[in-house]
Parts: C-alpha cells; structure tokens; sequence
C-alpha cells in the first residue's frame, strides 16, 4: 500500500512538473512570438519579472528592446539600459491579479507608464477559473487601462482582452498571434460618438453664418470618422474660444479639442498627442509684379560698392585738388583748370604738359585713370543692368525681403504675438493684428500690397479661397517659414483616444504630408536661401582697395612735402 501510494505521489509530481513545463513553454512561446511580430516596439517596461519564472523571459527576450525593469514587491531598485522615452509597451508579471492596483499605482510614480500604453498582464499562478476575470477587468478599467491584454493559464493558455467600445471581453486564445486583431479591433469605435469642443480660430476653424464649421482640412475629420467607423458631435461651448473648448473637455463634456498651436500651456489634467507634423506659420504674399520698386536701379549693385565709390569721387579730387594748390613742386593752376584736367580724364582727353607736373601729380593722374576705368565699368553695367532687370525685383521669398516690400502683414491677434515675439524686430511696423471675424472677412475681399499669415497646412485652403474670388494668380506662399511650432491633439488625462488619433497620423491621413516633407521645404534657420544674384561688381573689391590705397598714399606724401620732419 506504502509503494502504492509512493508511486501515486511520484506520478502527481511528475504531472505537476509536466503541467508547469507545458504552461511555461506555451506563455514564452506566446510572449517571443508577440515580440517579434511587433515591428514598432522601441522601448518597454518589465515589471516584477523575478516574480514570475525567470527562465522564460531569456535575454533574447529581453535584447529585443531597450527597458526598464521594475521590482515592486522584492524592493525598489529601477534597472534599465534607456531612460530617454516613454515605453512602447508594458509588461507585468504577478502571481495575484489583486496586487495590480498597486504595481500600476507604483509603475506611475516613476513616470515610464501611462495607462493608455499597450501592456501585458501575465499571471504566473494557474487560476482555477475564470470568474476572476471581470474583477480583473473592473480594476483595470478604474486605472483607464484600456489596450492590454491579461495571459494566464486555466486548463489551457488563455489570452483576454477588452473593447472599451463595444465594453466586451475579447479573446484572443483561438485567434492566433494577435498583433493584427489588436489594432482592428481598437480601430474600430462602432458607432462611436466622439464629442468635439471646437473653437474659432481663423482661418484654423471658423463658424458660417449656416453654423458649419471651415477651416480644417476638409478630408481630415471625413477621413478620421470613416476610417474608425465613428460619428462626431459638436460640442457647442459659449463663445468658441479656447478656453472654453480646453473647460470643456477637463469637465468632460468633451473628449478633446483639435487643437494645433505653437506655444501655449497646457493643464496637469490634459494629455496631448505627440508633434508628429511639425507645424509652420508662413505669409500669403503677391506676387513681385504687384510691388513696384521704384528705387531698383540703386538696388543692383552691393551696398559696399556705392561706398567704395562714393569715397573714392570725394576723397580723390580733393587730394588732387589740394596738391596743386599747396603743393611747393607741384605745377601751380587754378582750380579751374585743375577741375577741367579731372574731367578731361573722365572723358578720355589727353592731358597737355604731363611732363611738366611733380611726381606726386603724376602718381595722382595715374590713380585717377584707374579710378575712371571702374567708373566707366560700373556706369555701362548699371545702364545694362537696368535694362535687363525688372523693376519689380525677386519674388518674396524671405523674411528680409519681406521686411523691404513694406506690406501690411495681417495676422490674428493670438498669431500675431507670436511673429513679433519670435520673428525680426523689424517687422513689428508692418504687423496688424486683427480679430478673427475681420481676418475671415479678408479672404472675401480684395487686397492689394498685403499679405497674411496662416499655419502652412491650412495655406492651401487659404489659397483656394482666394482662387474662388479669381485673385489666385495674385498671391503666392512665402518660401522661408515665419516661425515653426508643432501640431498635436489635447484630450482628457488618459484619454484611450489619444492612440487612435495617433495611428491616424503615423497612417498619414492628417493633411496627405509627414514631418519629412516639411522638413524638406523648410529650412531649420531662418535664413532663406536666394534662388538668383544681380550683378554686384563686388568682385572689384580689389581694384577699390587699390585705389582708395592711392589716395591714403598720396595724402601721406603730401603731407610729407608740405611739412617734412
């Protein structure tokens, strides 16, 4: 009987030992397979991984992401390779489902979880029943846990997971790997209807006298509602403002707000999207042929050439003039004679009785008819240079160039903060900030020598509103950006729309345009580059040193000759 029950024992064990193998076997196999189907994995949190069976999570495992790993019930210390970003993803180990309150409570003092990250819930101990899954799910519903998953084994490897929309239980056991379901069915808001505080904010949004809403990107909300299978409820606040929108959702009146701003504070209790498409506000500006330059030819040459040659017509004739008075060698004439010498160089006369003059004349004579030759040069390209050159110059382009057309520049008043903090002082004479009920009258009326500020994503739109008006050949987009700033969504601390809205964006549906393209059209600094040169003449700088070296030359050896030491 002894051996009986001897041989009882030893085959319970060896089941026991069998049972705990294959539930180990079955949750890794599970786990390696979810990491390496899941391309988008960057950064994760493990926590209490001791807790449950060390040998299953191998460091290939642990290898396939940068982590952190937490030990919640043995002790305090954080282990981790990365602390530069916010975990992808989240798993936790635990022997009883009631102690996740706290680990999640103790995850969230350290700032790397949030409860809207996609996380796994892995139960080591095998549960008896699954009765203890709807009290599982109510706690992590009351932490607004919503994308996770909760592995345990009952019988066989079970893995549950739930639809905040739908508010059911989804299993995942006999689906197979589930990194595909999982998105389908957090994709899909069935009917959903999402409550959006909207705002005035021309030409961002704006309100017609129907009571339609204009302004976004005509596709973007048509595009985000059929492709969640949702519906859309506006919100209608008092006023239409931003706080009112931002009040809105804190009360939770409304899920979230779209906005999209460039500085602006944000409350503890609201959570954004992340600044996928990095956001820009440009100028709608005419075109050249619209803004005469009227003063063009001076504009032709450099600003050092016009120097360089007004010091040597000044400083050249003086000298020349003040050695034949008061030189004690020099040829002695009147200033009128010496005046009629100068000119006769200038147009190419010979001068009569060369010889007769003191070296330091001749050495002026000399400078003098180099200087004339540069003259020359500089008069025939000016006169060709004009002929050829529009006087209405480059397209604006830049901000410099924009300070030099002197267009009245009509912003929003919230925008309009921002250009005359962030942008050029120069600017702040040209800049009228306006409300938004007269900004959105501009695009209905007629402008001349002006230009508007909008955020680059809606320029299009702007653009096509004045192509209705028939003035779309008029105006043009400014190539060089007036400020950069971000584009991002705001919603209620938590909110599980924040990762919907987020896929939305990586899947390019905001705009047709990603972060790249922006980057491409825009330069980092805020020096915009010049598509063409005018002649300068700028490479005479040598020949102007020269002559303006003549002339110190000249002045010291007369000095010199008058006063010799």
């Amino acid at each position: 009987m002894n051996h009986f029950k001897l041989l009882l024992l030893c085959t319970q064990t060896i089941f026991i030992n069998i049972y705990q193998i294959e539930k180990k076997n079955q949750i890794s196999t599970y786990l390696k397979e979810y990491f390496r189907n899941k391309e988008e994995f960057v950064f994760c949190t493990f926590v209490d991984v001791d807790e449950f069976y060390p040998e299953i999570v191998d460091q290939d495992f642990l290898d396939n992401c940068a982590h952190i790993i937490f030990k919640t019930t043995t002790n305090t210390d954080v282990h981790s390779d990365s602390f530069k970003e916010l975990p992808t993803h989240a798993i936790f180990f635990f022997q009883n489902y009631e102690d996740i309150e706290e680990k999640i409570k103790y995850s969230l003092k350290y700032g790397f979880y949030v409860p809207r990250t996609p996380t796994l819930f892995v139960l080591g101990k095998p549960m008896e029943n699954t009765e203890f899954v709807e009290e599982f799910m109510k706690i992590l519903w009351k932490m607004k846990a919503y994308r996770f998953e909760v592995i345990f084994f009952h019988k066989r490897f079970e893995s549950l997971g739930y639809n905040p929309y739908k508010k059911i239980i989804v299993n995942y056991t006999d689906i197979g790997n589930n990194s595909t379901n999982i998105h389908a069915e957090f994709t899909d808001l069935y009917g959903y209807h999402l409550r959006l505080a909207m705002f005035e904010y021309p030409p961002r949004n704006y309100r017609t006298n129907d009571g339609d809403w204009r302004g976004e990107d005509d596709f973007f909300w048509e595009n985000l509602f059929r492709d969640l299978n949702m519906s859309a409820d506006i919100v209608e606040t008092q006023s239409f403002n931003y706080e009112a929108a931002k009040i809105a959702v804190l009360e939770g009146r409304a899920d979230f707000c779209p906005l999209r701003y460039f500085e602006t504070n944000v409350s503890d209790n609201m959570d954004y999207t992340a600044p996928y498409t990095i956001e820009y506000l440009v100028a709608i500006v005419p075109i050249s042929q619209k803004i005469p330059q009227y003063l063009y030819i001076i504009s032709i040459f450099h600003e050092l050439v016009w120097v360089n040659l007004l010091a040597v017509l000044i400083s050249m004739p003086i000298l020349f003039l003040a050695i034949e008075k008061f030189s004690p060698t020099a040829r002695k004439k009147n200033v009128t004679s010496a005046f009629f010498d100068i000119l006769g160089i200038c147009i190419g006369r010979p001068i009569k009785g060369y010889y007769a003059y003191n070296r330091l004349q001749k050495f002026m004579f000399i400078l003098w008819q180099l200087d004339n030759i540069i003259l020359i040069a500089a008069f025939q390209c000016a006169l060709i240079t004009s002929l050829l050159v529009s006087k209405y110059g480059d397209q604006i382009d830049t901000i410099e160039a924009l300070q030099k057309s002197n267009l009245t520049i009509y912003t929003p008043s919230e925008l309009g903060f921002m250009v005359d903090f962030y942008t050029d002082a120069t600017l702040k004479k040209q800049l009228r900030n306006i409300s938004a009920r007269h900004y959105s009258s501009l695009l209905k009326s007629k402008l001349e020598y002006q230009a508007l500020v909008v955020p680059y994503s809606l320029s299009k739109v702007v653009l096509h509103d004045l192509k209705e008006s028939d003035r779309v050949d008029e105006f043009r987009l400014m190539k060089e950006a007036l400020i950069p700033g971000f584009t991002t969504y705001f919603f209620e601390k938590n909110s599980p729309y924040i990762t919907i809205i987020d896929q939305m964006v990586m899947r390019k549906y905001q705009y047709g345009f990603n972060r790249e393209k922006m980057r491409r059209r825009f330069p980092k600094t805020k020096q915009g580059a010049k598509d063409s040169v005018s002649l300068s003449l700028s490479h005479l700088q040598g020949a102007f040193f020269i002559m303006l070296s003549g002339v110190g030359l000249g002045t010291v050896s007369f000095v010199l000759e008058i006063w010799p030491f």
